[in-house]
């Protein structure tokens, strides 16, 4: 087949990033080779091109998007890149993509400002500032580092910030850790503020700080309950309006908050987590529809229980309890954040099974979740989580 061929040129890389990265990229690439082109990768095609002097055919991966009857090849490196001056020079190459093979002729270096309406939107959107450092917010960061973003890393641990941050590094994106309690309001404005002056702006918030104590309303104080509905709901509301004024101006962003099914199924011990959760989902309905039409966009993922990563597995894995089949592999919410960005979602249910019908019916059906619950054995479940955290709570506490 036949097709032309665009390569958008990604933002410069500062030269000291380039002297590290380089001889990563001749590390990893032959692991990367194996998989590129592959029908289930598509985030690595295989190049197939002839060597401008040499005259021999090298196999390169690189990141490629079919887009309006051209392939769109991300130039990390900038056109004097090896595998872009042969092809320039030869003025075709052949690529696999998602185990089909293509002819491309007529190579084109373009600005990705240029083309940015043809380009999926994890790869037009450059800085992505994420409040994450624990749980599934290093399989996310993963995700969109593979699509090529700038990423802005916040949490209250500086180490597990950089750890994350340094796996980053390794892979070529550029990291910005900012140490941050979400809870206060001058650490909020001096994150965005930080974001802003490293890359020029927040194109992709992803609000994924929360958690909750799991334990009996009554027990906790109400500034406890407030504290919960403060870094499930408020917190995520702050930012996106601290983000939005530059979005709009730039005319692109989008934000995506994760958010759980707690409300609907009426887990047990999560009141004020529940309220908050659900506030978020309509919090980021209301947003998309306010907004999309001037170029910034809202989806919320909305999550079952999680498998692999965060709080719960942390306390089921201490408490050796087997893995349910009711959980959905962590891989699932990396998958669906890409999803809501590049296809603009409004909502994606992370859950195995239908989740969305699940979630439609239990809003039909307010009863039927508790049931559910009690039936599968999640209130005993949780119960015993609940009394295993507190044995694990220090006195007076």
């Amino acid at each position: 087949m036949n097709t032309s061929t665009t390569a958008s040129k990604s933002s410069d890389i500062p030269g000291f990033v380039d002297r590290i990265v380089r001889p990563l990229t001749h590390l990893f690439n032959p692991l990367i080779l194996r998989i590129a082109g592959g029908r289930w990768f598509p985030m690595f095609s295989l190049l197939h091109h002839r060597g401008h002097k040499s005259g021999r055919i090298y196999a390169t991966p690189v990141t490629g998007f079919p887009r309006g009857g051209f392939f769109w090849l991300g130039l990390a490196f900038g056109q004097n890149s090896g595998w872009a001056r042969n092809v320039l020079a030869a003025g075709d190459a052949y690529l696999r993509y998602r185990g089909s093979d293509y002819h491309l002729v007529e190579a084109t270096v373009v600005a990705t400002a240029e083309v940015a309406d043809e380009l999926p939107r994890v790869v037009r959107l450059g800085a992505a500032a994420f409040s994450m450092p624990r749980g599934i917010g290093p399989h996310l960061a993963s995700a969109l580092a593979g699509g090529g973003m700038n990423l802005v890393l916040t949490g209250r641990s500086g180490s597990e910030l950089e750890a994350v941050a340094a796996d980053q590094r390794k892979h070529g994106a550029r990291v910005l850790t900012v140490v941050a309690d979400l809870l206060d309001d001058d650490a909020r404005t001096l994150l965005i503020g930080a974001a802003q002056r490293e890359f020029g702006g927040v194109d992709v918030l992803v609000n994924n700080a929360g958690g909750d104590p799991l334990r009996q309303f009554e027990e906790m104080s109400i500034e406890e309950n407030e504290s919960i509905i403060k870094l499930n709901l408020f917190a995520p509301i702050a930012l996106s309006h601290l983000v939005l004024p530059g979005m709009l101006e730039r005319g692109r962003g989008h934000i995506v908050n994760i958010s759980a099914m707690a409300g609907r199924v009426g887990f047990p011990y999560t009141e004020a987590y529940a309220a908050a959760k659900d506030g978020l989902i309509g919090f980021s309905r209301v947003l998309r529809t306010d907004y999309r039409a001037r170029g910034v966009s809202s989806s919320v993922l909305i999550l079952g229980a999680i498998a692999g990563a965060g709080q719960g597995q942390r306390t089921m894995d201490q408490m050796r309890m087997p893995k349910s089949s009711f959980m959905a592999p962590v891989g699932l919410v990396a998958k669906a954040l890409l999803k809501a960005i590049d296809k603009d979602k409004a909502e994606i249910v992370v859950q195995p099974g239908p989740g969305r019908m699940l979630r439609a019916v239990m809003d039909f059906y307010p009863g039927l979740g508790p049931w559910m619950n009690n039936q599968m054995g999640v209130n005993r479940t949780l119960r015993e989580i609940q009394d295993f955290r507190k044995s694990q709570t220090p006195a007076g506490r």
